[in-house]
């Protein structure tokens, strides 16, 4: 956890992340094409250094967060139709992808959160679906019904307290030395300025959050997430689940109520909060009528009869029709581009042609059809 860091860790990190620059417009292409060995000598000098004295340089910490828009949203008036992605230094994402592997060395010998599927080796967006529409089947073959919640935080990773998230490192997760000095510069005195159109604004400190941009940010956010209440699962970074199955819907009500109220003063305690417009309810079974009367601050959370969880769409009797349609169409938007760059000897290969059809058309196929196998197969 606190060795230097080695040649082989370096030498791990060439040709890895993404070519575009950082606010100090040094590029990952500029650092893959120098000459390796001598490259190799100065990235060992120069990250050794700040390992070794706990710091992660300051230039590495500014943020140019660029805003792009969330696809399949009705209004781009909204603020909220739009998310940010943080990008900084080549040479500082590196350097954190060492520690982040280390970080998840530490995990894994915890193992960490059995329920949290997001960032880790060997978790999947599958796996987090199989949970949940298992659960949900097993309790409609037995005759019963199942209700599950939907919750959703409001800039989940922006709002994350970091005096309290270093707490719970050092404290829950005993981490110390020169790692947890690296986590504790990594989150400290970060500036951040936004890009829109091209245009950038002024530098402010950013006090608050995990950076989702960056290689550590995501592990850190669900470091901090590791002790929401136990009925919450499964959990997938910041899309969080409570599943009650029972044959008697007041039974089923009073539980989800619980898990509610038991995540709103999770949230209370450590500074998150649940956007109640974006929460939402599913009874699941032949229960068209029924209603699941539930609360969050004082504000009914909405009914629905259909809901898009982890990219998949669920309805009441898992049968995915809804899904079926959803897959195919995207499908044939994906295909229909595809055919556009066929244009006999004008146009593209046939092997480059299947090469596009594998990238961009078949994974809209195969997107979670395990979960839709195994919920036909009940």
């Amino acid at each position: 956890m606190n060795s230097p860091i080695s040649d082989h860790e370096v030498e791990c990190t060439f040709g890895t992340g993404s070519p575009t620059p950082g606010p100090d417009q040094i590029s990952s292409t500029l650092i893959d094409k120098a000459d390796r060995s001598s490259m190799m000598r100065c990235l060992h000098f120069l990250w050794n250094q700040a390992w070794l004295y706990g710091q992660f340089f300051q230039e590495w910490k500014h943020e140019v967060r660029v805003v792009i828009p969330k696809p399949g949203k009705a209004d781009y008036h909204d603020c909220a139709a739009y998310r940010t992605i943080s990008i900084t230094s080549c040479l500082g994402k590196r350097f954190e992808r060492i520690t982040s592997q280390r970080l998840l060395a530490i995990l894994a010998d915890l193992q960490f959160d059995p329920f949290q599927f997001a960032y880790l080796k060997n978790r999947s967006t599958t796996q987090a679906l199989l949970i949940v529409t298992e659960k949900v089947k097993q309790g409609l073959i037995a005759g019963k019904k199942a209700g599950v919640v939907f919750f959703d935080f409001t800039d989940a990773f922006g709002r994350v307290d970091r005096k309290c998230l270093l707490y719970k490192i050092a404290k829950e997760f005993g981490i110390t030395g020169k790692l947890f000095l690296h986590l504790a510069s990594f989150l400290s005195e970060r500036l951040a300025r936004v890009k829109v159109n091209g245009h950038l604004g002024e530098w402010i400190e950013a006090m608050f959050g995990t950076s989702a941009g960056t290689n550590l940010g995501p592990l850190l956010f669900i470091m901090y997430l590791h002790d929401i209440p136990h009925r919450i699962y499964p959990k997938f970074a910041d899309d969080l689940v409570s599943i009650a199955v029972d044959g008697d819907l007041t039974s089923i009500i009073s539980d989800l109520q619980l898990a509610v109220d038991e995540l709103v003063d999770w949230s209370d305690k450590w500074g998150m909060v649940l956007n109640v417009s974006k929460t939402k309810v599913m009874l699941f079974g032949n229960s068209k009528d029924e209603v699941i009367d539930l609360c969050m601050h004082n504000e009914k959370i909405e009914q629905v009869n259909k809901i898009k969880y982890l990219g998949v769409w669920l309805d009441p009797l898992l049968n995915f029709l809804e899904q079926v349609d959803y897959v195919i169409c995207k499908a044939k938007r994906s295909a229909a581009k595809v055919c556009t760059l066929f244009d006999g000897r004008e146009g593209i290969s046939v092997p480059l042609g299947v090469q596009l059809y594998k990238s961009l058309v078949r994974p809209h196929l195969e997107n979670a059809v395990a979960v839709c196998q195994r919920s036909s197969e009940g």
